[in-house]
């Protein structure tokens, strides 16, 4: 097909396919700025993670990293108050000078994020992991000498107690167990406590754990849920979900509301949760309900067995957001501002053929463009060398197609250079056990990492 325009008259379709993409919101994890507190690991009172928050904001810690310098640098393994070097061996420089992956060990028991979520601050001792599995010994040291603490500080007058009679409005919502972050009261008192959520302009909601630590018994039992309900349909969260305090997608609605109910038949205390919730539309406002109600389920009842909403499937909603930088880096003695750089990656098990349709354009200036749009729509074959209706039509839809083909192959790549990203977790570290199962973890090295051959 040959449609001849000016460019005077792609002006409006380009304007428009503009708008397309730059209203396009791309999900974001946590509105509120990712920081990174970074700091050696030594024997002085400087050789601790000390993330903080201003007095209106409690700590969510997303990811702790344990790296290593080269031999070449001569940095201390250990530093101490006369054999040190904070600002040349103790801050991220880039992929080559430096070899990390995400910390897990037994020693702290988890400490580097459950001492410090949701606190406005905390202080933790910095551990180490051995190198041989993930670092070219050739060129590094044998145990890490740094870590690094990636961590938001989030309003706490976003965030709702699940049991506690609120109503509270924003883009951006979080609710948690009653007591957080100590763990959820006795059955008796939490179990029934329910969130409604409603989004304004028509927007859906998105929902993704931040901290998911449910009470389980030995065998595997699971005493607690979190049932998000969206009209007749409902999905279960339950302990299987663990996360490790990795940020992870759970849930999008296909309505502008839904529910989120807390069903606990532990006797005693026990279990940690922690939700966001965000309207699609970034000019979309949501109004949390929270309080207590009636028990579904009561003490020493079963659950029933996970229920997932034929409409959901979880492994083609994961969003994870790894920063290659963050936007503040806080040491004990200085603060550095760089650029952010956050990607995001979304599976997906869904794909489609388009057939593909080559347009000619020509411009006043007799200049031919020869470029290869999708389409969906069959056009027909004009017989005229004049613009028609139809054929501007037919125009508009290839630049818009075109432009959405464009998008779903940047989601490609990125998910190819997220799958040649990951690393590996040593685990013949100086600690015996690791909590949590690594299979279960997000074990996802920073952007731009690689393990060096």
């Amino acid at each position: 097909m040959r449609v001849n325009v000016s460019v005077r008259d792609l002006i409006p379709s380009v304007i428009m396919v503009l708008c397309v993409l730059c209203c396009f919101k791309t999900q974001v994890a946590i509105d509120a700025p990712e920081q990174v507190f970074e700091a050696c690991y030594g024997t002085t009172t400087d050789d601790f993670l000390e993330p903080i928050c201003n007095s209106t904001e409690v700590l969510y810690i997303r990811d702790v990293y344990t790296f290593v310098k080269p031999d070449s640098y001569a940095c201390p393994q250990t530093s101490t108050t006369t054999n040190r070097n904070d600002s040349f061996c103790c801050h991220y420089n880039n992929d080559t000078t430096d070899c990390g992956w995400r910390y897990y060990g037994d020693a702290y028991k988890g400490v580097h994020y459950t001492n410090c979520v949701g606190l406005p601050t905390c202080k933790v001792n910095v551990a180490w992991n051995g190198t041989n599995e993930n670092c070219n010994q050739g060129i590094f040291m044998s145990k890490t000498n740094y870590m690094r603490q990636f961590f938001h500080c989030i309003k706490s007058s976003l965030i709702s107690n699940i049991c506690h009679a609120s109503v509270n409005t924003g883009n951006q919502l979080y609710v948690w167990n009653d007591g957080y972050p100590a763990t959820s009261a006795d059955c008796a008192a939490s179990s029934g406590c329910v969130c409604s959520v409603s989004a304004s302009k028509g927007s859906s909601i998105h929902v993704e754990l931040l901290d998911l630590r449910l009470q389980e018994a030995a065998n595997g039992t699971c005493y607690q849920r979190l049932v998000i309900s969206e009209g007749a349909l409902e999905t279960s969260i339950n302990c299987d979900k663990k996360n490790e305090f990795s940020l992870t997608s759970i849930y999008t609605s296909q309505s502008d509301s839904l529910s989120i109910r807390y069903d606990n038949t532990h006797a005693g205390s026990g279990g940690n949760f922690w939700i966001s919730l965000q309207a699609i539309d970034s000019t979309s406002l949501l109004t949390m309900t929270c309080g207590n109600s009636s028990a579904v389920y009561s003490c020493g009842e079963s659950l029933p067995p996970s229920l997932t909403a034929s409409t959901t499937d979880f492994s083609s909603n994961t969003t994870t957001n790894i920063p290659a930088t963050a936007d503040t880096i806080t040491t004990s003695n200085t603060t550095t501002n760089i650029p952010a750089t956050v990607d995001t990656i979304t599976t997906s098990n869904t794909a489609t053929n388009i057939p593909t349709t080559t347009v000619t354009i020509t411009t006043s200036n007799t200049t031919s463009f020869n470029t290869a749009f999708a389409t969906n729509a069959n056009m027909g074959q004009s017989k005229s060398e004049d613009s028609s209706d139809s054929d501007k039509l037919g125009l508009v839809a290839g630049l818009v197609a075109g432009a959405l083909l464009l998008a779903v192959i940047a989601v490609l790549a990125g998910g190819l250079r997220y799958r040649f990203r990951k690393n590996k977790v040593n685990i013949n570290d100086e600690y015996s056990e690791h909590f949590g199962t690594l299979k279960d973890a997000k074990n996802i090295a920073p952007v731009g990492y690689r393990q060096m051959d």
